[in-house]
């Protein structure tokens, strides 16, 4: 069995009961990947004495591919680009970790100028739409699915 670490931190590792049942639960498995140097060396930290392989295989992410790739025209997802303005993406779930909530929060704060481009899916998107809404940032942040930029649907 293999899992894979994402997080540098999670409210288990500060508490000594839930850091002993961690120790458990990943000797159970055959290897832990991390998706970065960092997260290996603050697991190691978490599970000191443990016998368990970890790894490090950084984040999945071809950055052969990406330098490769040919870029969006924001014109094609329907966001007129004015040459005036300037655009914020994050490419991620819609999950507790991510936050985008702070982000959109912190829209108010910036120029009008700036804006959001949100690609990702997930159980916050439609908080993250509803907050947008209840701002009045609606028209400066765009909500794209990963499937409907790169699959056409």
């Amino acid at each position: 069995m293999i899992y894979t670490e994402h997080s540098t931190y999670n409210k288990r590792r500060k508490y000594f009961l839930t850091r002993f049942v961690d120790r458990i639960v990943y000797n159970q498995f055959d290897c832990i990947v991390c998706i970065s140097q960092l997260v290996l060396d603050k697991l190691t930290i978490h599970l000191s004495n443990s016998h368990v392989k970890l790894y490090v295989i950084h984040n999945g992410v071809d950055l052969a591919k990406i330098k490769a790739s040919n870029p969006i025209d924001l014109e094609d997802l329907g966001i007129i680009n004015d040459l005036k303005s300037k655009y914020i993406l994050q490419v991620s779930s819609f999950r507790y970790p991510k936050d985008q909530e702070t982000v959109i929060k912190a829209l108010r704060e910036l120029p009008i100028n700036v804006k959001l481009i949100f690609v990702g899916d997930g159980p916050n998107v439609i908080e993250c739409k509803r907050l947008s809404k209840e701002l009045n940032l609606d028209d400066r942040i765009y909500f794209w699915e990963l499937g409907t930029i790169f699959f056409g649907f």
